[in-house]
């Protein structure tokens, strides 16, 4: 099993527009073979969105980062992103 955790700093005052965005994101996410859990927190203090994903395995992850590159998934949500402050993502895989 395989987590992700990707981190994103937003601009002000757009989480409403940011959310609309990555609902469809994670819906569409949801039904693609191979993943448990796709789920979006937000930390109003930092301005701070995190996306928890859990994968059944690395091929599974592969082919989702595969088809959201090629639909433009990570420009759109950049928009997004507030450029002053650096997000992320960190994998992590179960071992117990």
């Amino acid at each position: 099993m395989i987590k992700v955790i990707a981190k994103r700093y937003l601009k002000a005052d757009i989480i409403d527009d940011y959310l609309y965005l990555v609902k469809k994101l994670a819906d569409f996410s949801r039904q693609e073979e191979g993943c448990i859990d796709y789920e979006l927190y937000y930390q109003e203090k930092k301005n701070l969105a995190v996306m928890i994903e859990t994968w059944t395995d690395q091929y599974s992850l592969d082919c989702h980062l595969k088809r959201i590159t090629m639909n433009g998934w990570p420009e759109k949500l950049n928009f997004y992103a507030d450029p002053k402050r650096k997000g992320g993502s960190e994998v992590y895989h179960k071992l117990y």
